[in-house]
C-alpha cells in the first residue's frame, strides 16, 4: 500500500473529470476514450455524479 499527495497534481479550477482526464488529454487521447476512462475512473472510486464539481467543493468519503 502506498499514500500518494493528490493536491499538487490537481488544477484547482478544473472539474473532477477534467483532472482525471488531464494525462489522456496530453497523450493526445480523444475526447470521447478520455470522458469514457473517467467516467469509469470516478465510479471506481465512487466519485459517480461528480463531472461538473471542483475539488474544493467534492465531498470528502
Amino acid at each position: 500500500m502506498s499514500y500518494g499527495f493528490q493536491d499538487p497534481t490537481l488544477l484547482p479550477r478544473r472539474p473532477i473529470r477534467a483532472n482525471v482526464e488531464l494525462v489522456a488529454e496530453l497523450q493526445g487521447v480523444p475526447r470521447a476514450e478520455r470522458r469514457e476512462r473517467a467516467q469509469k475512473a470516478n465510479v471506481l472510486v465512487g466519485l459517480r455524479g461528480s463531472r461538473r464539481r471542483t475539488r474544493v467543493s467534492c465531498p470528502v468519503a
